[in-house]
């Protein structure tokens, strides 16, 4: 257990949280974290995905919650996967964790209004896919996507 840091003495895991751009983790391992894609840097127009591994012990997190956090431009047409794999499956496209219908998540974030979902996940990976705005600017350093992991 000391070699996992999702684990406790005791075996429960806590609360996780991962950033774009700090710590990336290899997919399909034994640890929790951002594995790749980033806003920072992302031109005008184009879009990217960004994605998390919440570990071996991804069943325990029944409830995660993802911030977006644009620099420079409006990240628009934000959408969230799950999957078992670290790809996009439009068969697992998201919607908000409390919502009552069958709808998705698409979502558009402004300059200086940092949002969050709280989402359910569905399979090890949580794939937030983004896209800068139209014709506005580069994503700046400071834009970032945050994912909290909250175990049941």
């Amino acid at each position: 257990m000391a070699n996992n840091p999702l684990a406790t003495a005791h075996g429960i895991v806590s609360v996780q949280i991962a950033e774009t751009g700090i710590s990336p983790v290899a997919a399909g391992g034994d640890q929790f974290g951002w594995v790749s894609g980033t806003p920072v840097g992302l031109a005008m127009n184009a879009s990217t995905p960004v994605i998390f591994d919440l570990g071996p012990l991804w069943y325990k997190y029944t409830v995660c919650q993802l911030s977006a956090i644009p620099d420079s431009a409006n990240l628009i047409n934000v959408q969230i996967y799950s999957s078992d794999t670290p790809a996009i499956n439009t068969a697992r496209r998201l919607n908000y964790g409390n919502a009552g219908n069958f709808g998705y998540l698409l979502a558009s974030v402004a300059v200086g209004q940092p949002s969050s979902a709280m989402v359910r996940p569905m399979g090890r990976y949580l794939v937030i896919s983004i896209q800068n705005d139209v014709a506005v600017a580069i994503q700046g350093i400071n834009a970032k996507i945050t994912l909290a992991a909250y175990p049941s």
